[in-house]
């Protein structure tokens, strides 16, 4: 084992609400320990690298301040070689939109996916903007040891819906654009649709991230600027330079409305071109509340030419599949 993350959320107390000494670890006490454990790890094996665990990172202005985050960073005697967060980007809205025993609402749902990326690139900005404050390195590695789309603790139609695939793609492709070095999904996987996906990307995610769209605004990569939460499509990119393949996943987040696409392809010939969509096989409407029981991924032979015009159907998740 090469990386050791220390402690786990450790600044959140047991009870959520409320800091209890006699059961929470305050900040001075983690950081004591943090030195401790980690000088006594480093002794054994000096080869491995240490890093803590925070939930987030929310700074002295916020009512959930993490305290024992600056704490640490301040201290000089500290040893940090990459930082592990868990982000949980809808922060409630997802399930306030669809509750348990409760109706979806769709406009909520539609908000709820617009916003993962923003709030995706605030949380890991407000831990670099700490390391900084702390004169420490902003640019550490980063890895997400925790993660889901929504509440992982839910177990009803919102993690068994196309809502939740779609969120999961968008989150993997926050991380692939940040340069995460590595993603750890919490939570069950295993059914229909989010099995659907991950099955789709041990063969699809690409091996280069090549940049993402969203309309008028492209986000090339790390270092860019927030995008906005206002659109509701996505287009990422990747490329297996090995196998010549060019993927290009397609996410529209309406409801209700398609989106009209023109796409202009790389210079190169096209030796075949494929589309998969998860859809219902039989043709009934698709829709973000659509159970992934229903669904599966349709596949068809496209043409494509230099410039190359597409429309996305409402609620839809499509990947296009070009071999060079």
């Amino acid at each position: 084992v090469k990386y050791w993350e220390i402690g786990n959320e450790v600044e959140i107390p047991l009870d959520k609400k409320r800091f209890d000494p006699a059961i929470d670890i305050g900040a001075e006490e983690y950081v004591r320990r943090y030195k401790a454990l980690t000088e006594s790890m480093l002794r054994v094996d000096p080869k491995i690298l240490v890093g803590p665990q925070f939930g987030n990172a929310w700074p002295a202005s916020s009512p959930n301040f993490n305290r024992h985050l600056e704490v640490l960073l301040r201290d000089p005697q500290a040893r940090i070689d990459f930082m592990t967060y868990h982000p949980y980007p809808d922060n409630g809205v997802m399930a306030k939109a669809w509750p348990p025993q409760g109706k979806p609402n769709i406009f909520e749902l539609e908000k709820a996916l617009r916003i993962i990326k923003h709030w995706h690139h605030l949380q890991k900005s407000l831990f670099q903007t700490a390391l900084r404050e702390a004169k420490r390195d902003p640019n550490l590695p980063f890895l997400a040891t925790e993660w889901n789309s929504s509440d992982p603790s839910f177990n009803h139609d919102l993690k068994r819906s196309l809502c939740e695939a779609m969120a999961a793609v968008e989150m993997i492709f926050c991380f692939v654009e940040e340069g995460t070095l590595g993603a750890n999904f919490w939570g069950h996987n295993q059914f229909p649709p989010l099995r659907d996906v991950f099955t789709k990307l041990t063969t699809h995610l690409g091996t280069e991230f090549l940049g993402s769209t969203f309309g008028n605004f492209r986000f090339a990569g790390r270092g860019g600027t927030d995008p906005s939460s206002t659109s509701n499509l996505r287009i990422y990119a990747t490329r297996t330079r090995e196998t010549r393949t060019l993927n290009v996943w397609l996410l529209n987040f309406s409801n209700r409305e398609g989106q009209n696409l023109e796409l202009r392809l790389p210079r190169g010939t096209v030796a075949g071109a494929k589309l998969s969509v998860l859809r219902d096989p039989l043709g009934r409407k698709t829709e973000l509340v659509t159970p992934g029981s229903t669904l599966g991924w349709v596949e068809s032979s496209v043409t494509v030419k230099p410039t190359t015009y597409m429309t996305l159907g409402p609620a839809s998740l499509s990947i296009l599949e070009l071999r060079y």
